[in-house]
């Protein structure tokens, strides 16, 4: 697997950040072709407890600078400068 920062490298729906930072935590199985993510949309962008935690983690991934987020687009990106 590779690191979530690979992941996250380009602009990503918020849905899709979730995703890779939950295979980050070992909580599904990371897939190039996102079957589980289809799979598992609903994980993301409903009021669910997994999907508010995953949220919450890139949003304080956000604050300490490790993330730029677009708030308009609703996408992040790993900032290139915090490395």
């Amino acid at each position: 697997m590779k690191p979530l920062k690979d992941y996250l490298s380009e602009w990503t729906d918020i849905d899709v950040a979730q995703y890779w930072t939950a295979c980050s935590l070992g909580l599904f199985k990371p897939d190039e072709i996102m079957q589980a993510f289809r799979a598992n949309k609903s994980t993301f962008w409903a009021d669910n407890k997994i999907g508010t935690m995953l949220y919450y983690i890139l949003q304080s991934l956000t604050s300490a600078g490790l993330l730029e987020h677009d708030e308009a687009q609703s996408k992040v990106r790993w900032n290139s400068q915090s490395n």
